[in-house]
């Protein structure tokens, strides 16, 4: 089973917020809400070093699907 982007498995197996990947997301929401393209944002993430879930590149289709999983948090 994979987990979405902003959660980890806790030490007893329930998910759980991931503080880091949550304030990622929430960068991805705010550089879009001010207009960014999803290349801006993936080339933002890669310039300041966001983690991925696998430690790779951020790409336009995975900021586009982080968006698309958390848009409860847009405002």
């Amino acid at each position: 089973m994979r987990i979405r982007y902003g959660w980890r498995l806790s030490e007893n197996g329930y998910q759980m917020i991931d503080p880091v990947q949550r304030d990622t997301i929430l960068k991805i929401l705010a550089l879009r809400k001010r207009g960014n393209s999803l290349q801006e944002i993936a080339n933002y993430l890669n310039a300041h070093n966001f983690p991925t879930s696998r430690n790779g590149k951020w790409y336009c289709a995975t900021v586009k699907k982080i968006i698309d999983q958390n848009t409860h948090l847009q405002k």
